[in-house]
């Protein structure tokens, strides 16, 4: 990764401000003066701003426990998103939300910037189980144990991977 997005990314500057730092002299790299912002480092490098070690992450993890009134997303032109309920100080390390709520479901979420392990999590072809507890306003029929375990067909005709339904309770 080159020197000033990894700075940037450390919570340091913006890109435009650490490059200014990168070309002071401030910087070292394995204990090498650095002044070239293309300079490449990894997470094996020791990286040091004015003789102060470089404490810097690669992935974010949050569990969110997700109100009404906000959508699953990172933007949004006429709702909330769960991204904003976020510190303003991670916006920048491009955190998404593992999986969907809906705009009126509340509860527990995961949001990363770690793209390979969410991709994992959210792939259908690795069958990781998700669990839902759903309150709703009426009895729901027996039938309904059946099609889920089918796979639901929607009404735009996408019919959905089997699942298990569970009523617990009238």
């Amino acid at each position: 990764m080159r020197l000033d997005k990894y700075l940037a990314n450390a919570g340091i500057g913006t890109r435009k401000e650490v490059k200014k730092i990168i070309k002071s002299g401030r910087i070292t790299v394995n204990e090498i003066i650095i002044k070239d912002f293309g300079f490449k480092v990894d997470f094996t490098s020791s990286v040091y701003i004015d003789s102060q070690k470089i404490a810097y992450k690669q992935f974010y993890y949050f569990l969110l426990n997700k109100p009404k009134g906000y959508i699953s997303a990172t933007y949004d032109k006429y709702h909330k998103v769960v991204v904003d309920l976020l510190p303003a100080e991670y916006k920048r390390f491009g955190i998404t939300p593992v999986g969907r709520l809906d705009l009126d479901t509340t509860g527990v979420m995961f949001l990363t910037n770690h793209g390979a392990l969410a991709h994992a999590l959210l792939s259908p072809k690795n069958h990781i189980n998700k669990t839902y507890l759903a309150e709703v306003n009426h009895p729901l029929a027996v039938s309904l144990l059946e099609n889920f375990k089918d796979g639901i067909v929607l009404d735009d005709g996408y019919k959905c991977l089997p699942a298990n339904l569970e009523i617990i309770d009238d």
